[in-house]
Formats: structure tokens, C-alpha cells, sequence
């Protein structure tokens, strides 16, 4: 599918959209991506990331490694035994 069809079929299915939660949630995507910055991905909470946003919290979590602040799944196996 090429990307005017995928533009159409995407028309086609907002059309059909009665929820404004989804409508909002669908022009927050689109405003994001209007930026300056392309949204290549979501945090945990569902806010957009940029791709240097994206590669500073993949260098957190290197850095918290290398720091040895993590915890293993043995650990949470062990954590989650006692719920």
C-alpha cells in the first residue's frame, strides 16, 4: 500500500470515529509529528519521544547499569514470591 492509499483508508476509518477521546488522542499524534522533531516512539506514561529524547533515556539506562543500579529478574522473581 503506498502512502496515498494509506492516507485515504486512514480518512476512511476517522470518518467513522464517534469516540472524542480517540479523536484527541489521534490530533495529539498529529501535532507532535508536526514538530520539528519526528515522535519515534512513547514513554511508559504514552508522551511522545524524539529520537534524541529516545537515545538519552537508552544512555540513562546504560549509565544505571554500568552503576550498577538495577535489579536482576532473579530479584523480582524473589520480590514477587512474597505478594
Amino acid at each position: 500500500m503506498d502512502i496515498q492509499a494509506t492516507k485515504l483508508e486512514l480518512i476512511k476509518r476517522l470518518l467513522l470515529v464517534d469516540k472524542e477521546s480517540v479523536l484527541e488522542e489521534l490530533k495529539k499524534i498529529l501535532l507532535s509529528n508536526s514538530n520539528k522533531e519526528e515522535v519515534v516512539g512513547y514513554s511508559t506514561d504514552g508522551k511522545p519521544l524524539t529520537l534524541k529524547e529516545y537515545h538519552k533515556k537508552v544512555q540513562k539506562g546504560i549509565d544505571d547499569i554500568a552503576s550498577g543500579n538495577f535489579t536482576t529478574d532473579e530479584d523480582f522473581a524473589k520480590e514477587i514470591e512474597t505478594w
